[in-house]
């Protein structure tokens, strides 16, 4: 239930005064907000002990119906929540409006107007509450009201301060008076469904009042979780996305590097057949008599180079004897040495012809 500012604000001016300062926002914010407390408003006030001492605490001054009779009457009450509440009961009083007077000798109300009944006698604070109270105080009043009204009031006079208060009286004296007098039954039964009528009026209003702040609630996190899925939702169709313009690149490039295997693998076959019918010797053409000359005694030389080594396994491998080899490297060298020496000449020819060429062009 919402608590009501009024009360909140009063808490804060009492500062530490309860232990429970929560329970009692809580229990006088929901007698505020009921239909029996419509009429009572919060205030601070100094309540007086038995024994003297006085301290100001939270009170609730106004009226509450009672039934008396078959008419509806408001009763002035003063209700002060001592520091000790919840766990010590609420302490009432009634209060005396415009040639209003109180009985004497009232069961549940004394000569200076504190109220004694059975439920604040019998208080709990695990299972009374203020509510209870005062629909207990409604019902009790408009069985045997304590107040009255003369046709030509006379001043009363005023309580003495000293006197104190009467013991609250036994239960079962209360309900044995009562029992006695057939105008108090009824009096009392119609309390009785007054009460009743009060207690189940509040239950429904907290009932509903729970169910619309679960269903609010139940609304709210529906909201919530629509969002989240909501979200969640176009997450996945913005990667689904991304993902597809990925499988399409991934599907060109596919088609790219295919078409770039066939085209080599074709000319791969090409560069093959084209290797199989040309000729290496025909690849390598000298461009004059110089160089034709040049390239074969080249290629004799690294013949003869072949051949001798070829001859030098024979020997070693007992193939061919010593004198054949002799004979044949001697023959072989002879030609070999012949050949370098042509070729060293066809070099130094060819270099003094680039010299010439040089100088020819450095003199034009």
């Amino acid at each position: 239930m919402v608590q009501d500012p009024r009360v909140t604000t009063l808490l804060g001016r009492l500062g530490g005064l309860y232990r429970d300062p929560a329970r009692v926002d809580r229990d006088t914010s929901s007698l505020l907000k009921s239909s029996v407390g419509t009429h009572l408003t919060p205030g601070i006030s100094p309540l007086v002990e038995n024994n003297g001492d006085s301290s100001h605490c939270l009170v609730l001054q106004g009226t509450i119906a009672i039934v008396f009779r078959g008419m509806t009457y408001q009763l002035l009450v003063d209700i002060y929540l001592p520091p000790g509440y919840p766990i010590r009961p609420p302490v009432s009083f009634v209060r005396l409006a415009e040639n209003m007077y109180l009985k004497e000798s009232h069961p549940h109300v004394g000569s200076d107007g504190m109220v004694y009944m059975p439920y604040t006698h019998e208080w709990n604070p695990r299972t009374h509450s203020l509510i209870e109270m005062v629909v207990a105080m409604s019902s009790v009043f408009s069985a045997d009201p304590p107040v009255f009204t003369r046709a030509a009031p006379a001043p009363a006079p005023p309580p003495p301060l000293e006197t104190p208060s009467p013991p609250p009286p036994a239960y079962s004296s209360y309900v044995s008076s009562t029992s006695n007098n057939n105008n108090n039954n009824s009096n009392n039964n119609d309390s009785e469904r007054y009460m009743q009528e009060q207690i189940a009026a509040i239950m429904a209003k907290e009932i509903e009042e729970a169910n619309s702040a679960a269903e609010i609630a139940h609304s709210e996190q529906l909201t919530q979780t629509k969002k989240q899925i909501e979200q969640e939702i176009q997450e996945l169709t913005d990667k689904k996305i991304k993902l597809n313009q990925h499988i399409t690149t991934m599907d060109n490039k596919t088609t790219e590097i295919e078409n770039w295997l066939e085209k080599s693998n074709k000319n791969d076959t090409t560069t093959n057949n084209l290797k199989q019918e040309i000729n290496v010797d025909d690849i390598c053409q000298p461009v004059n008599k110089l160089n034709t000359q040049l390239l074969e005694l080249s290629a004799e030389s690294a013949a003869l180079t072949d051949v001798m080594y070829f001859l030098d396994r024979g020997m070693y491998m007992n193939q061919i004897d010593c004198t054949t080899h002799l004979k044949m490297i001697r023959k072989l060298a002879k030609r070999q040495f012949l050949i370098r020496a042509h070729l060293i000449k066809i070099n130094q020819y060819t270099v003094s012809q680039q010299q010439q060429q040089q100088q020819q062009q450095q003199v034009n």
